[in-house]
């Protein structure tokens, strides 16, 4: 489990986000997600998909950072959260 927070224009944000497993927050929608975020005047938001409880939405996509050189890691993109405007998902690059 990881928690990263960081200054936003009215206060602190906070990530909170799992590569393995399921965040231990919950969002007031109760849903599962691998990663989420609550904002300084306390809105939560699904960066992940939520997990259904068949297992198959998966909460994002794990690729390296570099096809010719696999010694630099791996990105781990979380995809599927909620709208963040009329067009876009809140997402989480690793």
């Amino acid at each position: 489990m990881y928690q990263l927070e960081f200054p936003d224009a009215n206060g602190t944000s906070t990530i909170e986000f799992n590569l393995c497993e399921q965040t231990a927050r919950r969002c007031p929608d109760l849903m599962i997600d691998h990663a989420n975020i609550i904002n300084s005047v306390g809105t939560c938001n699904h960066l992940s998909r939520v997990d259904l409880e068949d297992g198959s939405m998966k909460p994002g996509t794990l690729s390296l950072i570099s096809e010719a050189n696999p010694e630099m890691g791996v990105v781990m993109l979380y995809e599927g959260g909620n709208m963040c405007n009329e067009t876009s998902k809140y997402s989480l690059e690793v």
